[in-house]
């Protein structure tokens, strides 16, 4: 018999797709996210009057709907005008250096392998010059998020951050605007006043969710799962109430839901009750301890080990 037959058929028999409650997932709606994706609107609808829109820098706290809002509003930005604008999404977790960013944004703009940038030889001016003439060419609006962008001046310096942004000025054809996105309440502390001049951004603050907002959120999600297991309200408030605790992480709140629902489905209870929810808080905070343990250098696995002992 097949190891996984007994905990697959129940996704099976009631076609249940828990995509919805993942991280990855990009709603259409975005509960309590009305007044920021109308402000980010206005600033980017410069574009339709010909004209360069502000940076724009957009802050919170984890879990706060700022990459995923985002990614919504310029998808529906380029949906109006598939043919004059481009987005690029860049993570600074992933490529954080100047030269990584250029060559990732350049790359984008290719057409085929044999223009590729490599990711490793060229000189940078070669790399900026480059991207330059490609960017010219497309003589597109383009849409430049930096998810993380704290990463880059933690890592490089303000130094790394400057030379991305003069892409705006640079470039002769087409006009470019930025949208960074941080975690760092207070990322333009750390800015130099040149940098700051030349990032001159408009700034959007996410707030965090309430536990009324967030039973919101769980609620419409839930809604989207085809086959649904019966959830009680109890257990819905009960996730809600963790991420709102969790400074209003609703990635948090939807990740505890999920984790409940196949719970459930593993143990075969007939629903997702308030025991479900605090197994899957309780498998939650171990993941994540064991993966910050996972990461400690071996001096500091050292020291934990002989705390633990004594």
């Amino acid at each position: 018999m097949n190891p996984f037959e007994k905990y697959s058929v129940e996704m099976i028999n009631n076609k249940l797709d828990l995509t919805v409650l993942e991280g990855s997932y990009l709603p259409e709606i975005f509960p309590h996210r009305e007044r920021e994706i109308d402000l980010m609107a206005k600033t980017l609808s410069s574009v339709f009057h010909n004209s360069r829109p502000s940076n724009l820098l957009i802050y919170g706290k984890t879990g706060t709907g700022k990459t995923s809002t985002t990614t919504y509003v310029t998808k529906m930005l380029k949906e109006k005008d598939p043919e004059g604008i481009e987005i690029f999404h860049v993570n600074c977790q992933v490529f954080d250096s100047p030269y990584s960013i250029l060559v990732e944004i350049a790359n984008a703009l290719t057409q085929t392998n044999e223009d590729k940038i490599p990711g490793l030889g060229w000189p940078m001016d070669r790399i900026y010059s480059e991207l330059l003439k490609r960017m010219n060419r497309s003589r597109r609006f383009m849409v430049v998020v930096l998810d993380e962008i704290d990463k880059i001046i933690k890592k490089n310096g303000p130094d790394a951050l400057y030379v991305i942004l003069k892409l705006s000025d640079d470039s002769t054809v087409t006009r470019t605007s930025f949208i960074g996105i941080t975690n760092d309440t207070g990322f333009l502390e750390s800015l130099d006043a040149r940098v700051r001049s030349r990032l001159n951004q408009e700034s959007i603050m996410f707030p965090p969710y309430n536990a009324s907002e967030l039973r919101d959120i769980l609620k419409l999600r839930i809604s989207n799962i085809s086959g649904s297991k019966p959830i009680d309200d109890s257990a819905l408030n009960l996730c809600a109430a963790i991420g709102a605790q969790e400074h209003g992480d609703a990635r948090k709140a939807l990740e505890l839901m999920r984790i409940a629902i196949e719970v459930s489905i593993r143990d075969g209870t007939t629903k997702v009750t308030d025991k479900e929810v605090y197994r899957a808080r309780d498998k939650f905070e171990m993941d994540v301890m064991r993966e910050a343990v996972a990461t400690l250098p071996p001096q500091s696995k050292m020291v934990l080990l002989s705390a633990v002992v004594t």
